[in-house]
């Protein structure tokens, strides 16, 4: 299916970028674009397993992974007190280890393009899917921070490497509402003035 819609775009002057999620699930994210108007400058992928290691290094990457997990982990207990579990086989056992809480598979992938023609600018383009799970709110909330923390650092890559300001455009599924924690960290914290979310 993916090969076949790629050669689909291809015949329209398209080309593409994909990233399979990590674990079983064969979806993924994908930026698609007209290489006579857009020239691609670098990818990054971006995993979200690897807030993981941030909990066993100990880093913050926009904040304490393991505090904030323990602190959503409070508000995941059942009614009757018990510790709250998922049976599904899309996750890996007891949630209330904050281990198992971060494996989500989820991933994004960050371009930069030099646009063709009069403008000669760079634009960072950011896609993502989010962990849908609204009990799981504070993993989305730590994916959102992760982002933002990458996006940040690749910005400033690409803004040092190809001596410019770039434009930056974030989109994709944040599983997410306006209002909401995710919605209100991006819109404040992604590094643009005017940065544009799509939520669903």
């Amino acid at each position: 299916m993916r090969t076949f819609t790629k050669e689909i775009w291809q015949t329209d002057g398209y080309s593409s970028i994909y990233i399979q999620r990590s674990g079983q699930k064969r979806d993924g994210c994908g930026i698609f674009y007209k290489h006579n108007c857009a020239e691609l400058l670098v990818e990054e992928r971006i995993e979200y397993n690897d807030l993981v290691n941030s909990i066993q290094d100990g880093s913050s990457c926009g904040g304490n992974q393991k505090n904030m997990l323990a602190k959503g982990n409070d508000n995941a207990e059942s009614k009757n007190g018990s510790s709250l579990k998922k049976g599904d086989s899309g996750d890996h056992g007891d949630l209330n280890d904050p281990y198992v809480r971060l494996k989500r598979d989820c991933v994004g992938i960050m371009t930069a393009f030099r646009l063709k023609g009069p403008f000669d600018h760079v634009v960072v383009v950011a896609t993502t899917h989010l962990y849908w799970d609204p009990e799981l709110a504070d993993v989305k909330l730590a994916q959102a921070k992760y982002l933002a923390s990458r996006l940040a650092e690749f910005k400033t890559q690409i803004s040092d490497k190809f001596d410019c300001v770039p434009s930056v455009i974030v989109a994709g599924d944040f599983n997410s509402v306006p209002g909401d924690k995710v919605y209100q960290y991006l819109t404040s914290r992604c590094p643009t003035s005017a940065p544009l979310v799509a939520m669903h």
